[in-house]
């Protein structure tokens, strides 16, 4: 975000000159996709990287929710506006349907990004229409609901979703100064009715509450940027010194709470709020924060509380927390699948698993074509490289802290009939190269 006095040297510029130096500033060449909903910030979007970009590496994106009844119209203005500009559409459709405790722009908005994420290549660029007003809106609607720092820093420029890159261009740029440029260049849009509507949220602030903010105050919009500012570099500076202590305590799937508890309370809430975060792409509410921290922590070492945050579980097992994701499933019992090229990584999609191979099992005991991996049927023994004779497997896992769900889950390296090694964790001792590791596969959650 810029300063006042910089944002009017910002707003006078050519709207090109200040598209076309952001994707140099973010390293953008292309190829693009353009959320393309069709209004006049979207369009305006479209025509300017038409002009920046060569045609063949820009795409926009459409999204029919079928929730206005011109849905089919402004479908084929897209189309036609796409065509004539030279460049390549698509549209998707969804049904965005009312869920208790979301809004229809709130499901909107999900079925969005998940069309945008399904259609944008691994990470390709996704460029978005929001404007400072925009930016905006979204702040006080966030303080309205009481959103902390990193809520009220409002919108980011530039940040990765799942497996793409987005980036706003004109997010420092005042929706007057994208109306003129679209009438400077006789461009035809969409006026979307429904944005008249005060039932929802974001109209009811766009169309009332900004206006009587700023017929009292005129400089309301910069001061509520400005605000938006210090947050941004205090939320910025707190998310550094937490993933700072983050790679000492956790890891994607766990997070030790004998180390946590060494922070201050409030430090640890931040904490939890930040691996969260990164590693699951949630955002807890400040209720969640606190149950998390007073009734899984806290909770007594034979208690095994859990709660629920979007599509996954936070577990407590002996004394670590752990993030379990409700979309991954189990593989059949009698799975088996050989792993041919054991050069090359294998993933288990299913449970969001990828393994890779090191040289350390001994070459000369076992033929690598006859490896073969499958996952715990009962009375599996091994001996680990540390211990003498061997050991039922249900016992080591024990040891190993696997937590009770996850056990099942583990896959088991056999070379024919012999259990050879619990990636991530064991290899048998008579397969194990002498002074090596003893993991010799690594397992790794993506």
């Amino acid at each position: 975000m810029q300063s006042t006095d910089q944002s009017k040297q910002i707003y006078n510029k050519d709207l090109v000159l200040h598209v076309k130096q952001k994707l140099k500033d973010n390293k953008i060449t292309g190829p693009v996709w353009i959320g393309y909903s069709g209004g006049c910030d979207s369009h305006v979007l479209v025509d300017i990287i038409a002009k920046i970009l060569p045609k063949q590496d820009v795409f926009a994106l459409h999204v029919n929710h079928n929730i206005s009844s011109s849905a089919k119209e402004w479908e084929s203005h897209c189309q036609n506006t796409s065509i004539s500009h030279g460049i390549k559409f698509s549209s998707h459709e969804t049904y965005p349907l009312h869920e208790k405790g979301s809004s229809l722009e709130d499901k909107a908005r999900k079925c969005r990004f998940n069309v945008f994420c399904s259609e944008v290549q691994t990470n390709g660029t996704l460029l978005l229409a929001h404007h400072l007003d925009d930016q905006v809106e979204t702040i006080l609607m966030r303080m309205f609901k009481g959103a902390g720092p990193t809520g009220i820093s409002g919108i980011n420029e530039y940040y990765k979703y799942r497996n793409i890159n987005i980036l706003r261009p004109l997010l420092e740029i005042p929706k007057q100064e994208i109306k003129n440029y679209a009438n400077i260049n006789n461009l035809h849009w969409i006026e979307d009715t429904s944005n008249n509507d005060c039932k929802y949220d974001r109209n009811h602030i766009r169309n009332i509450v900004i206006p009587n903010l700023t017929a009292k105050w005129p400089a309301a919009k910069n001061n509520i940027i400005r605000t938006a500012k210090h947050c941004n570099e205090q939320n910025i500076y707190m998310q550094r010194q937490c993933r700072i202590i983050l790679t000492e305590i956790a890891d994607k799937r766990s997070l030790n709470i004998e180390l946590l508890a060494q922070h201050d309370e409030l430090l640890q809430k931040l904490i939890i709020r930040n691996w969260l975060h990164i590693n699951a792409l949630v955002t807890p509410s400040t209720k969640q924060i606190e149950i998390i921290f007073s009734e899984i922590i806290k909770a007594r070492q034979d208690k095994k509380p859990e709660i629920k945050i979007n599509s996954i579980f936070i577990r407590r097992y002996k004394n670590k927390l752990y993030i379990v994701n409700l979309t991954h499933k189990s593989y059949p019992q009698d799975y088996k699948e050989k792993w041919l090229k054991t050069e090359q990584d294998i993933s288990l999609p299913l449970l969001g698993i990828k393994l890779s191979r090191n040289n350390n099992i001994k070459k000369e005991s076992i033929l690598y074509n006859d490896l073969t991996i499958q996952f715990r049927q009962g009375g599996e023994r091994l001996q680990p490289n540390s211990r003498t004779g061997s050991h039922p497997l249900k016992k080591l896992m024990q040891e190993w802290e696997i937590p009770t769900w996850e056990r099942d889950k583990t896959p088991l390296l056999y070379f024919k009939n012999e259990l050879v090694c619990v990636p991530g964790y064991a290899i048998a001792k008579k397969y194990l190269i002498d002074g090596s590791r003893h993991d010799d596969i690594s397992l790794e959650k993506v």
